[in-house]
């Protein structure tokens, strides 16, 4: 049991090196091939070192940027090793160590785009981000901004480290406004934007729900309609209307994106004069989305099925017994009822 939890635990760290080591190959095109040539600079200590090495050459000092980028992070973590976690340090030097290397084989990539900024800035937001997407989902990071602003929150608690890191980038993007003009620090911002957003789409993937709140006096009818129509559950909850103190049915119903038309259609041929409105879900977890545990419930069903093979053989008695032992199910698949 020891061993196979050993072999486990060995080959997800494995994997998650894998995924950093891809990562920081996609960072480093964007970066070497995209951003820095064409004087973007991207966010973080990578968007620094950039900056500095633009100066220096201006100077006539040529030195890479992965040389800068791993600097800056070595006396970073050497400044934060206390407060970092044994796991989280090894896939951070991975992690900041392979965007190095791949920042410096990268610089002999050539890739001809011409003198369109704006596809540079796309294509770079876009690598960068889909890298980075996959150094976090691996549990690593690249160093940089992001440890300074846990290592500032850790000091100030009311500021959090999404604004700190906002604040940071913004210094960064400005900085670069001044040195290489207002336009390149345009192409920083979209940069930035496509980085951000991809990024979220790698962590959070593209099964984003929505939440429908919908204010109806066919509670009980519109209710039962979104079961069989939708196949989504639905929860009631008592609301009262404030301008004529009249008692409403609010119904509160999570469906996916492919589901928000029939859910419309629904809505509009049981309540035309029904109120609603919805809310964008990030991340949904639970009956009938993603599951919690993945491990645990993919367990458990290998563990159904099993059964189900052995009570074929069982005889009607013994295999009445076994059914009466299981507690009933509550909900039905895809219900995302809240049971009060």
């Amino acid at each position: 049991m020891e061993k196979t939890l050993k072999r486990k635990t060995f080959s997800h760290w494995i994997i998650n090196i894998i995924y950093i080591l891809v990562g920081t190959f996609l960072m480093g095109i964007a970066f070497s091939v995209f951003l820095s040539p064409n004087k973007i600079s991207p966010t973080g200590f990578s968007g620094i070192a950039s900056i500095i090495c633009n100066l220096l050459a201006n100077a006539n000092i040529i030195i890479s940027p992965s040389i800068i980028y791993l600097a800056l992070n070595a006396v970073l973590f050497i400044i934060a090793f206390k407060s970092m976690g044994k796991e989280f340090i090894i896939l951070s030097i991975t992690g900041v160590g392979g965007f190095s290397l791949s920042m410096f084989i990268c610089e002999f990539i050539k890739f001809d785009v011409g003198n369109d900024l704006l596809l540079c800035a796309l294509y770079g937001g876009l690598f960068m981000g889909f890298g980075s997407g996959l150094v976090l989902k691996s549990g690593g990071s690249t160093g940089g901004c992001d440890t300074i602003a846990c290592m500032l929150k850790h000091h100030n608690a009311k500021i959090t480290t999404g604004q700190l890191i906002m604040a940071i980038d913004g210094i960064i993007i400005i900085v670069s406004c001044f040195i290489y003009g207002i336009n390149y620090g345009m192409y920083a911002l979209v940069t930035t934007f496509i980085m951000g957003n991809v990024c979220d789409i790698v962590l959070n993937g593209v099964k984003a729900a929505r939440a429908y709140y919908i204010i109806t006096d066919k509670g009980d009818e519109l209710s039962e309609a979104i079961k069989n129509n939708v196949n989504r559950g639905v929860t009631e909850i008592n609301a009262t209307g404030m301008y004529k103190k009249q008692s409403h049915n609010m119904l509160f119903c999570l469906v996916s994106r492919s589901q928000v038309v029939a859910l419309k259609r629904t809505i509009k041929q049981v309540d035309p004069n029904a109120f609603m409105y919805s809310v964008n879900v990030t991340e949904a977890i639970g009956m009938g989305f993603d599951k919690l545990d993945k491990d645990n419930s993919e367990k458990k069903e290998k563990n159904i099925k099993k059964n189900k093979k052995q009570n074929i053989n069982k005889p009607k008695a013994e295999l009445a017994q076994v059914e009466n032992t299981n507690p009933p199910e509550t909900f039905a698949k895809g219900n995302n009822e809240i049971d009060n």
